[in-house]
């Protein structure tokens, strides 16, 4: 097990409620303050941790990367893109929280919407409905859209693939759910025993 170091401010509390963002898919937040001797994150606000140094805060944990697979987003997008009768196999199955990548849940929530609308479901589409809605950069433009498409031969693992992709989601659902009720235990202690 490994030490890691994170940066400790002194702020008031005006500081805190403007200046401080956690980044997307993070256990732990980047940067901590310090506020009449309490560790106040920035991802749980509601959860102070009481220290008596101010320097730094060695903290004795891994940054974890929450569980994912990208072979099998990158695999499901592909498929739906070949095969416009493959959402229908896996529609009810995922949404597009459960996605791990940002660009993937934004292409998937395109086709969730055109598969609505009774449009087809192919990288013209796809790639036309993303500019309309200013998102074709964030998912990596038209030559993203191409090489996920080009990237499958078939869709018959499709619904082996959106399995996969549910089970990480939810196992991340469940980390940041224990990370919460963690905070909020010791959190709860500190304040019994003061």
């Amino acid at each position: 097990m490994t030490t890691t170091s994170f940066p400790v401010a002194r702020a008031s509390s005006t500081d805190w409620e403007t200046n401080v963002s956690a980044p997307p898919n993070a256990f732990l937040p980047n940067k901590l303050f310090i506020i009449n001797n309490f560790i106040l994150s920035p991802r749980y606000p509601l959860a102070p941790l009481y220290i008596t140094r101010y320097d730094t805060l060695a903290m004795s944990t891994e940054l974890k990367v929450p569980p994912h697979n990208l072979e099998a987003e990158k695999s499901l997008l592909g498929a739906l893109l070949i095969d416009n009768n493959a959402f229908i196999k896996v529609g009810d199955l995922i949404k597009p929280d459960d996605f791990y990548v940002d660009a993937h849940r934004m292409l998937f929530e395109v086709i969730v919407e055109l598969f609505n609308k009774h449009q087809p479901l192919d990288v013209l589409s796809i790639s036309n409905r993303l500019e309309e809605t200013n998102r074709l950069v964030h998912v990596g433009g038209r030559t993203y859209l191409v090489e996920l498409s080009n990237s499958v031969t078939t869709s018959t693992n499709l619904v082996h693939y959106a399995t996969i992709i549910y089970k990480k989601a939810t196992l991340r659902r469940l980390l940041g759910a224990a990370n919460e009720i963690s905070l909020l235990s010791f959190a709860r202690a500190l304040f019994a025993n003061n």
